[in-house]
């Protein structure tokens, strides 16, 4: 899974709703000096996926752009000790396009963005609602939580009490002998609940 890093300007970009981001980012958010930490990192806590991993760094002192020069050498930081890290910074600045610029002519890979939306998703990694890489970050379609557990083949949700990712075929009809000389009613019902699962996701 490739990793990804998010810089987060906090001075332009109050409104963080992180809950979309899966466990493939770590975000790191600049908190300016006389901004109130405690309350934002509470803030932010209750608004994100418990898997994904959140820093904050704390900008001493007051001057203009002093939390830009920080990103900027955070980037410098990061990139030296792992340069096929995805970075992206969160700020309505263009004032860091240039440096952005600098950092992909020489190999690396940097990208400002407006929002948490301009942000790549792998939705390849999403087949038939299961998550592919990682099976335990399943999300349910109906209830939205992460709560699933393998279950014949699909993620059973423990939550709603529904499947988040439809049962293996081969696995269900096989649970289920068919009787000599009788249709296998059961068989026909499985076949429906996985249809059924289709028709509603």
């Amino acid at each position: 899974m490739i990793k990804k890093l998010l810089l987060v300007d906090y001075e332009n970009r109050h409104n963080l709703d992180l809950s979309s981001l899966d466990r493939s980012y770590s975000v790191i958010i600049f908190v300016g000096h006389i901004q109130n930490e405690s309350k934002l990192i509470k803030k932010i806590d209750g608004n994100k996926s418990k898997y994904l991993r959140v820093d904050y760094l704390k900008v001493d002192g007051i001057g203009k752009n002093a939390l830009d020069f920080h990103i900027a050498f955070k980037l410098g930081q990061i990139y030296e000790t792992t340069p096929d890290l995805h970075c992206f910074v969160l700020a309505a600045d263009q004032g860091y396009d240039p440096l952005i610029r600098h950092l992909n002519a020489i190999g690396l890979n940097c990208k400002r963005v407006e929002g948490i939306d301009d942000l790549p998703i792998q939705a390849d990694v999403i087949k038939y609602g299961l998550n592919q890489e990682s099976p335990e970050l399943t999300t349910c379609p109906k209830c939205k939580r992460m709560s699933t557990i393998e279950h014949n083949g699909g993620r059973w949700c423990t939550n709603c009490g529904r499947f988040a990712s439809p049962p293996a075929l081969e696995i269900t009809t096989s649970l289920v002998e068919k009787p000599r000389g009788r249709d296998n009613h059961d068989s026909d019902l499985i076949d429906r609940l996985i249809e059924k699962y289709y028709e509603e996701n």
